[in-house]
């Protein structure tokens, strides 16, 4: 069980410090760096298809019984979560072809989804519902300036498509910090046998599909 928990936190990591390079990508307009990002992805991917493989041997050999089958439950779904991460990193790095750097709010987005990553692969370590709670109440952060992003390129682009790659770089931010505030809810579960109902808010609207993503 503690091979499965430290298995999960280390591909946490591994997406943690891929959204940190996609921040740096961004900021820096490094193209470079993107393509190394992009490059390593499978490295995630492997990771945690041998996580999966370690957590179905688990449950047809250990038959784990309370606690620690909450453990594997949450180690299981977290991972899909945590490959996502990953893979919207790689997505938002993208958008550097050309040189470009982003602005401020973009970089600010990264940076949230970064630490949210983070923390939220902390918290299923530890197994800390508060700052699991944390990691879900930042989201609307995210959402807020994705928003902003959007509306800016909008305004500026007058519709046209110049500005797709870099919402598309937005967009992949917002929904690398949603997988992380469902890892979250993941660690909540760990520490206390029940996943989190959505908390209110921006993020969670959206989620549920009763918003639109526009706000006042």
């Amino acid at each position: 069980m503690r091979a499965l928990v430290a298995g999960a936190v280390a591909l946490g990591r591994m997406a943690r410090d891929s959204v940190a390079k996609a921040r740096r990508a961004l900021e820096e307009g490094d193209e470079v760096l993107a393509r190394r990002l992009a490059e390593g992805d499978a490295a995630v991917d492997r990771a945690a298809r041998v996580l999966e493989g370690e957590v179905l041997a688990v449950l047809a050999t250990a038959s784990p019984m309370a606690g620690d089958m909450r453990r594997v439950v949450a180690v299981f779904k977290a991972l899909t979560d945590l490959e996502r991460v990953g893979d919207y990193a790689v997505h938002a790095a993208a958008a550097v072809a050309g040189g470009w750097r982003a602005e401020p709010d973009l970089v600010a987005m990264a940076a949230e989804a970064e630490a949210m990553a983070g923390a939220a692969t902390l918290a299923l370590g530890r197994e800390d519902a508060r700052l699991a709670r944390r990691v879900m109440e930042r989201d609307g952060r995210v959402d807020r300036l994705y928003r902003r992003v959007r509306r800016r390129w909008e305004d500026e682009a007058g519709g046209e498509t110049s500005g797709g790659r870099w919402l598309l770089a937005a967009r992949s931010l917002e929904r690398a910090a949603d997988h992380a505030v469902h890892v979250a809810e993941w660690a909540v579960y760990a520490a206390v046998g029940e996943r989190p109902a959505p908390a209110a808010g921006e993020g969670t609207a959206r989620r549920l599909g009763l918003s639109s993503g526009e706000a006042p």
